[in-house]
């Protein structure tokens, strides 16, 4: 996608948190209810850990690989 492309190219670290925000603010401008999931989760190591997924229409269109790892804890909006 656009975003995984640019990401390669910005200064800093792009993890999925940016990834998502920006995917949803360009979906948003494109008229599409987009929806921000935010989760959480425990690594191997019992740590824990986080994951940002988009979702249209109840479909996951970024971060869906990992989701389901994951518990969602918040949505915005």
């Amino acid at each position: 996608s656009a975003v995984h492309s640019a990401a390669r190219f910005s200064r800093g670290r792009a993890v999925c948190i940016h990834k998502g925000i920006a995917v949803q603010r360009l979906l948003r401008k494109r008229g599409l209810d987009a929806v921000l999931h935010y989760g959480i989760g425990k690594d191997e190591a019992d740590s824990l850990k986080a994951h940002v997924w988009v979702s249209v229409g109840g479909d996951i269109v970024m971060g869906g690989e990992e989701a389901a790892d994951f518990r969602e804890v918040a949505t915005y909006p």
